[in-house]
């Protein structure tokens, strides 16, 4: 039973001094592998975890993701289809919130990752939203519902 305490203490510890949780959650990790198995297991399990976390699929697709969001941000489609959605249904409210809901899921349920479709409806739907007098709280509460709604 103490284990555990003095696990929680050290990492609580390390948080408060300034080292970010999930290296503090490393070092712990590591401290508590040496002490058990030996320094040699506990560096290839911090090596194993590293280079796990590094090459995970989600982490590798979301810039690949927000640079498809950055060209069509910068060649302007986003704002012409938001444009063309504003002015075919001018009569609804919240239209750009429903185009923005639509085009999300569909757009994580392709790529099926959440984070990636977050990042990239960001870049594009929120400039046109915030053009069109939506607040920030609604615009990006909408992208983020839809993108996890999708996947």
């Amino acid at each position: 039973m103490i284990g555990p305490v003095i696990v929680l203490v050290l990492i609580l510890g390390l948080c408060l001094v300034g080292v970010r949780i999930g290296f503090a959650t490393l070092v712990v990790a590591g401290l508590a592998v040496a002490m058990i198995r030996g320094p040699g297991a506990a560096m290839t399990l911090i090596g194993q975890e590293v280079e796990g976390i590094a090459t995970a699929y989600p982490l590798s697709v979301v810039p690949l993701f927000l640079l498809m969001g950055v060209f069509v941000h910068r060649a302007e489609l986003s704002q012409d289809l938001y444009d063309a959605a504003q002015m075919a249904f001018a009569r609804l409210r919240g239209v750009l919130a429903y185009a923005t809901i639509l085009s999300s899921a569909g757009f994580s349920a392709a790529c099926g990752s959440s984070i990636a479709t977050a990042a990239t409806m960001v870049r594009v739907a929120l400039p046109s939203m915030r053009r069109h007098g939506y607040g920030d709280r609604l615009s990006t509460g909408t992208i983020a519902l839809a993108a996890r709604w999708g996947s």
